[in-house]
């Protein structure tokens, strides 16, 4: 667990930025899996690619605090008992922190990243809450499940796009440019963003959407 601590300008204000994970556990999991990787002395090769490793425990969480509020970026972090969320829970110092009112929310939305204690112990009632989509062939999140389980904690969630890739032809159009090429889709017809701005005076985040994004 990392902490940067500096002073925000002339009134005595703290800016506290903690990385919650990965914990010690999963650090130590992660050397194995990438020493695994490694060329012994029987002769084997190294392999020439960084290898994807599945579930992501290695991932940042980062905790904001400035004094008045804090937000909570759920990075890529999927659950595990021992090595990821639940075990970041555990952690009586994670606990203490100030809950957050704004979350960037874990994995894309996925259920692998969903925890009870997230929503209970380090987010206020109902926080503002933004997510990043995943769309590669059938893979596609997050779910219908995934948007209503969401939805049931907080009315103010936000995606950062909601469009399709399919181009705007007809099916017999799109038929038979299959036909000769792959891949097809609109030219940045998917993207989108979401910020949510708050000066420290402000009771309430301000919701700003561009290109596709879209309340959840």
């Amino acid at each position: 667990m990392n902490v940067l601590e500096t002073p925000v300008g002339s009134g005595g204000r703290f800016f506290r930025v903690t990385a919650m994970s990965p914990v010690q556990v999963a650090i130590s999991a992660s050397l194995s899996r990438f020493a695994s990787y490694l060329p012994d002395s029987s002769g084997d090769q190294a392999i020439g690619h960084a290898p994807e490793f599945q579930p992501n425990y290695e991932a940042v969480v980062i905790h904001i605090d400035w004094g008045d509020d804090a937000v909570l970026l759920g990075s890529d972090l999927e659950e595990h008992a021992t090595c990821a969320w639940t075990a970041l829970m555990k952690d009586p110092w994670c606990r203490q922190r100030r809950m957050s009112t704004a979350y960037k929310v874990a994995h894309h939305g996925s259920v692998s990243s969903h925890a009870d204690e997230i929503w209970a112990d380090l987010l206020v009632a109902d926080p503002a809450a933004g997510l990043t989509p995943f769309n590669l062939g059938r893979h596609k999140l997050p779910t219908d499940d995934d948007k209503s389980r969401i939805r049931s904690l907080s009315t103010e969630v936000f995606n950062a796009s909601g469009a399709t890739r399919r181009p705007e032809l007809g099916s017999n159009h799109v038929k038979r440019l299959d036909d000769i090429c792959k891949g097809l889709s609109g030219v940045n017809a998917a993207f989108g963003a979401v910020r949510l701005p708050k000066r420290p005076s402000e009771p309430d985040w301000r919701v700003q959407l561009f290109g596709a994004a879209q309340k959840l």
